[in-house]
């Protein structure tokens, strides 16, 4: 995700989650077509864009934010039923939905050049909104997907945590922070979001790898936590576990890539599933899945920074 430039992420990625009940209270409902069981292994599959924050040096921001990025979920799967795809995102569906995220917080730690190179991501510190961790919240907006169609640029950001077309339309579903912790195994423990890039800068292709936990929202109670890790050999453990290619304009199908960036301004692309394994359909209380359905995620997947792939 060197997530910056134009924060090519999560999403990440970054992820996805969510539920189900019939018949669906109103079109911002999310409803899967066949409810995953308890302990199913559930695939969430998205794309997004990222855009960095101009002034910030690459590589050590000094906890100061990088990049963000907003993003969209095409589909979910049950891995644990043949990849059955159980709900189609951009408002292919019975409700008529689409779910978006903004992802935002993702701060350089370090950057360390080879072939890939890695970028080692944490949460902002510095600057307004910045509590020292990533984030990644979805929303359930009506309709065809506005992220997926365009109409969300790099301009569109209103605030630390808000996109207009996305945060001020969509009903809250969950809100997803990233797990800090040794991600690849070498005795880092701060280390929230790990990139291999071949660039340091974006545009810049490359890959990436999360943890998150699902910490507010009516469908975190759709997760059954804690039960993904990265490797076998720490103790480190989430809701989520999210893995993200990081794609040029020119190497994800576009064919008008302005100075490299998209025709939306954004300058990275990420993409690829996160895996999270479920509660079961009857673990929330059936009411509030009436009323909001359920989830999401991803980011993920997330990243890049214009100058440099966050």
């Amino acid at each position: 995700m060197h997530i910056r430039k134009a924060v090519s992420t999560a999403v990440f990625v970054t992820g996805a989650v969510l539920g189900f009940l019939s018949p669906p209270a109103h079109a911002g409902s999310l409803v899967f077509s066949t409810a995953p069981n308890a302990g199913d292994v559930l695939d969430f599959k998205f794309g997004g864009y990222t855009a960095e924050n101009a002034g910030v040096t690459t590589g050590n921001s000094a906890g100061r934010e990088t990049t963000w990025g907003v993003g969209y979920l095409t589909e979910i799967d049950n891995h644990s039923a043949g990849d059955a795809r159980i709900w189609d995102g951009n408002g292919a569906n019975p409700q008529n939905t689409s779910i978006d995220f903004v992802m935002y917080g993702i701060a350089d730690r370090s950057f360390t050049p080879g072939s890939p190179g890695t970028l080692q991501n944490v949460g902002c510190t510095v600057g307004t909104g910045c509590d020292g961790n990533i984030h990644i919240d979805f929303y359930a907006i009506n309709g065809t997907d506005p992220v997926r169609g365009g109409g969300i640029t790099a301009s569109s950001r209103t605030g630390f945590n808000s996109v207009a077309g996305i945060t001020n339309v969509g009903t809250p579903l969950m809100d997803w922070v990233l797990v800090p912790g040794d991600l690849n195994n070498t005795g880092d423990t701060t280390t929230t979001l790990s990139q291999f890039v071949n660039a340091s800068v974006l545009p810049t292709t490359g890959s990436g790898i999360f943890l998150a936990n699902c910490v507010s929202g009516v469908a975190c109670g759709l997760f059954e936590g804690k039960q993904e890790q990265l490797n076998g050999l720490t103790d480190l453990f989430g809701d989520v576990r999210g893995t993200f290619t990081l794609q040029t304009c020119a190497t994800s199908g576009g064919t008008n890539c302005p100075n490299g960036d998209f025709p939306n301004g954004f300058a990275g692309f990420i993409n690829d599933p996160a895996l999270t394994v479920a509660a079961g359909a009857g673990v929330p209380e059936p009411t509030t899945l009436a009323l909001f359905g359920a989830g999401l995620l991803l980011l993920a997947g997330f990243a890049g920074r214009k100058s440099e792939v966050r």
